[in-house]
């Protein structure tokens, strides 16, 4: 890590690990660091805890035995440890370990067990994000070499500026998208609570270039179907929410620079209201050169296109748009279509209304399936296997 190089004192170095959860690390993670993943797990599991999870997997009952206590106290252990995100409940109804930095970073989202995991467990967490030898950088070269050509997330069009397209799909309609959703819930972003550590508080702008905060409390993380019951249900973290509940928190950030994305298929699991500044697939190109944006994120169906006649240039597109793809030339907005992801947050702030979106891809851009959702069930969350 290039701080690390410069002399700075790295997170943890005082820590006394117990060989324990560098057992567990090797044991259960498939992205093993040998500094950050066992003074994680140290923030994550006390002592008995940890006892605990090494015996995974196996029934309350088989762990009890093992370790000499009893089956009700591991069944309260076990249920804890869904609760606070160290561990995922199947839908079996089994315990298995998490297995990734990034399950780690979505699951630590419990307000609840913030003062339990420590002051230094989320900064602990970022410095590892940066980390040259197993932070993201190698998962986004993994990533690659697991999901081929297309990344695991996509944007969507913010809804008001493509309402009104013919040809829309429904998995690019975020009201479409949350009507056939059986279950909706809303969570912390962990995003922005790991990288507030990295670049302080998230704050998105609107036309008027005041800031809009977006806290990582704020419930813009939306969780769809089984992945909403598991954060209701077995994290208890949140209350369930109607399609018009999630309508007006989108709706919040509509006159600012937050865009959308979802995963990268045609059955959304979740989406995100995301940021420049802290979103994990922003943060990441940011801070490694070598990292793509297009490695993780790719752009809607659309493009947005100005009318000349009714641009006057205020610049206000360009100030806002989150992926810099607009710029003022001799008075007038320009888009440039390769950096453009189609996300309409110009579109719907633009004082002349001369932006809109217009379908440039062809359906088969959005994939039915494919090799990224292979990915996302390995780093993710793999709650229906």
């Amino acid at each position: 890590m290039d701080e690390v190089k410069k002399g700075k004192k790295r997170i943890g170095e005082d820590d006394v690990v117990d060989p324990i959860y560098d057992e567990m690390a090797k044991k259960h993670y498939k992205q093993y660091h040998p500094y950050y993943l066992p003074r994680l797990l140290m923030r994550m599991f006390s002592l008995e805890e940890a006892k605990i999870a090494m015996e995974l997997p196996a029934t309350p009952a088989e762990i009890a035995k093992r370790l000499n206590v009893s089956e009700k106290y591991v069944e309260s252990k076990l249920e804890k440890l869904v609760m606070k995100g160290c561990l995922l409940r199947k839908q079996d109804g089994s315990v298995v370990p998490l297995y990734s930095r990034m399950q780690i970073g979505d699951f630590s989202c419990h307000p609840a067990f913030d003062d339990e995991r420590g002051l230094d467990y989320f900064p602990l967490l970022s410095e590892w994000v940066q980390d040259k030898e197993g932070g993201a950088e190698s998962e986004a070269a993994l990533m690659l070499q697991v999901a081929g050509k297309r990344p695991m997330t996509r944007v969507i069009p913010k809804w008001k500026a493509i309402k009104d397209i013919p040809g829309v799909m429904p998995a690019e309609n975020i009201l479409e998208i949350l009507k056939g959703a059986e279950k909706l819930a809303s969570t912390r972003c962990p995003c922005r609570h790991i990288n507030k550590h990295l670049h302080g508080e998230c704050s998105v702008h609107n036309a008027e270039g005041k800031g809009f905060r977006q806290a990582p409390w704020d419930g813009f993380c939306i969780k769809l179907d089984r992945t909403a019951e598991y954060y209701v249900e077995a994290m208890k973290i949140a209350p369930y929410l109607s399609v018009e509940d999630v309508m007006k928190k989108v709706e919040q950030l509509d006159n600012t620079s937050s865009y959308h994305i979802t995963t990268n298929n045609r059955i959304a699991k979740a989406f995100c209201n995301c940021c420049p500044d802290h979103c994990d697939v922003r943060t990441v190109p940011r801070n490694f050169p070598a990292v793509k944006l297009s490695m993780f994120l790719d752009p809607s169906r659309f493009l947005s296109v100005v009318d000349t006649e009714k641009c006057n240039g205020s610049g206000v597109c360009a100030s806002m748009c989150p992926f810099e793809a607009v710029v003022v030339e001799n008075g007038k907005a320009k888009v440039d279509s390769e950096k453009c992801m189609g996300c309409g947050v110009c579109v719907l702030n633009c004082p002349d209304e001369a932006l809109k979106l217009k379908i440039v891809r062809p359906p088969e851009h959005i994939p039915v399936g494919g090799d990224q959702d292979i990915f996302y069930k390995i780093f993710t969350t793999p709650l229906d296997e």
